[in-house]
């Protein structure tokens, strides 16, 4: 059987296809589970629970092409074959790195790993026929099958799925139709703390953490308090530190909207929802800010590349993003859940918060090809940050210390110990003739994308002097008032007066200009070095 895919899965497919085969893994989810005790899994009866999971899940025998008229078709197989593989532990980052054909089903693998003197079981799902508020519920009817603790379920039915489809379409063109559907328009630019590097091969690296048993205590005292959800308050914190780390107050932060939660269908039902973070006072400010607007409860509906289009600036998809799942409980006492979440999406950086057991699991995950001695400390700052947050909601947002203390040691001690010998029998100006000789064709000033050598500064200087010297007499007992915002001109200038033998007197440029000429006048400067737009301010 088959029929056209969701708009959204096609995007999807898309966006796959054009990967790298080592970043492929960006649309992979693993979820490992690991036996515990002295438990002993019987193979066979592992293969047959696997053979009846993969026919009882439609999802799982999906396959994707694109037609002739540029659809994207889901089509479903009844013989799909359906095999666990045993594998080494030690082989568990090659495994969930390796690919999927979309058009060939299954688009799921079960791994019997062993090593370590230890049991695992590792799922591995595509993207495409699973998404974050599913994959739970997946494993565990897997786990309920094994143990004899779930019964035989119905086939859940496609025309479902068919059905849903067709309200998918519905409330997409409702959402394209709506006159308020338009989002906000945003720079995709955001000044973040780390840089675009060319790596030899790709990886995923995701630091994982959980909120000790007090932080997290007081989050959902403060949830409850506030009446706010607890991934509001998550995002909040998130974007307050992506702001702090930025120096921006309004940006764009994307997560996932599950459009089928209510609905009896098998498979992935995600869309990504662009909502606009701005930066308030207060961090009770932030969190009840944090709710989505009208027209973001419409666009929901969008597939991301459309809703994009209609935010017309934005080039791509935000650098920053954040999923929140909700797994409950472990599948089984048996069993240590380890969900592990490696999907990027297109994003630079992902936070993914998961509660599980009543344990909040949070992942900070990017590739390598980020680079920022920063990146090693976003959990450290997103804690520190939380805590200060939790502790004083009313707290100033800017002024919160989110740093460790060996950072915070290394800013006010050590960046702070300047104390360097020079030689004090020497002027400025011989210092700066003897950095010259030395450094000719070295920059000495850089400013806005341009710069001087120390040659051309001390060019440009030296001319300023002899003019000053021989136009307006300067020299000893002289003095020059120096008026300019921040320029090459203003440090050609300071160079200028003291090569000239006279003084300076720097008068800022948001001084009343009765104070500038009051300075000037007592100060009884012989010349005003400006520039000529600043003169009648």
């Amino acid at each position: 059987m088959q029929i056209a895919a969701s708009r959204y899965l096609k995007g999807m497919y898309l966006s796959y296809q054009k990967l790298d085969a080592e970043e492929k893994i960006r649309y992979h989810l693993p979820y490992l589970l690991k036996l515990k005790g002295e438990s002993v899994l019987e193979l066979s009866r592992l293969q047959h629970c696997y053979e009846s999971f993969i026919a009882e899940h439609y999802s799982l025998r999906s396959e994707f092409f694109i037609n002739e008229n540029g659809e994207l078709i889901q089509r479903i197989r009844d013989d799909v074959e359906a095999r666990v593989i045993s594998e080494d532990l030690s082989r568990y980052d090659d495994l969930i790195k390796e690919g999927f054909e979309l058009e060939n089903s299954p688009l799921c693998r079960l791994y019997l790993l062993n090593g370590e003197g230890e049991t695992y079981l590792l799922f591995l799902f595509h993207h495409m026929v699973v998404d974050g508020n599913s994959i739970h519920d997946l494993v565990k009817s897997f786990v309920d099958r094994y143990e004899g603790a779930g019964s035989e379920s119905e086939i859940a039915r496609v025309e479902d799925l068919q059905g849903y489809l067709e309200f998918e379409q519905e409330s997409i063109q409702l959402a394209l139709s709506h006159e308020n559907a338009e989002l906000a328009q945003h720079s995709n630019e955001l000044n973040l703390p780390w840089q675009h590097v060319t790596a030899d091969s790709f990886r995923v690296i995701a630091q994982t953490n959980s909120l000790d048993h007090n932080l997290y205590a007081k989050l959902v005292e403060f949830s409850k308090q506030e009446q706010v959800s607890v991934f509001n308050i998550l995002k909040a914190a998130y974007g307050i530190l992506i702001a702090r780390y930025s120096q921006t107050d309004e940006f764009l932060i994307s997560y996932p909207f599950f459009t089928a939660k209510n609905h009896s269908v098998q498979g992935c039902f995600v869309n990504t929802v662009f909502d606009t973070f701005k930066l308030k006072p207060s961090f009770r400010a932030q969190v009840h800010a944090q709710s989505i607007d009208d027209n973001l409860k419409i666009s929901r509906y969008l597939p991301a590349p459309e809703a994009l289009s209609r935010a017309k600036s934005v080039d791509g998809y935000p650098a920053i993003s954040m999923t929140m799942t909700d797994l409950g409980h472990a599948p089984s006492e048996k069993w240590l859940a380890s969900p592990v979440s490696v999907n990027l999406g297109d994003s630079d950086i992902n936070l993914a918060v998961q509660l599980i057991d009543d344990t909040l699991r949070y992942q900070f995950i990017y590739s390598n090809k980020l680079e920022s001695p920063i990146l090693s400390r976003l959990g450290e700052h997103f804690i520190n940050l939380l805590a200060k947050l939790l502790a004083d909601p009313q707290a100033e947002l800017k002024s919160i210390d989110y740093l460790c203390d060996d950072e915070r040691s290394l800013m006010l001690e050590q960046f702070n110990d300047t104390d360097v010998d020079y030689p004090k029998d020497k002027q400025f100006i011989e210092l700066f003739a003897e950095a010259v000789h030395n450094h000719p064709d070295s920059d000495a000033l850089a400013f806005n994308g341009n710069s001087l050598s120390y040659r051309e500064l001390d060019d440009a200087s030296t001319r300023l002097a002899n003019y000053l010297v021989a136009q307006h007499g300067a020299g000893p007992e002289k003095v020059i008032g120096i008026l300019f915002d921040p320029c090459f001109e203003m440090i050609i200038s300071i160079l200028a007066v003291l090569k000239s033998g006279a003084a300076y007197v720097p008068i800022a440029v948001e001084y009343p200009l009765e104070r500038r000429q009051y300075m000037l006048e007592n100060s009884e400067s012989i010349l005003l070095l400006t520039h000529s737009d600043l003169q009648g301010r």
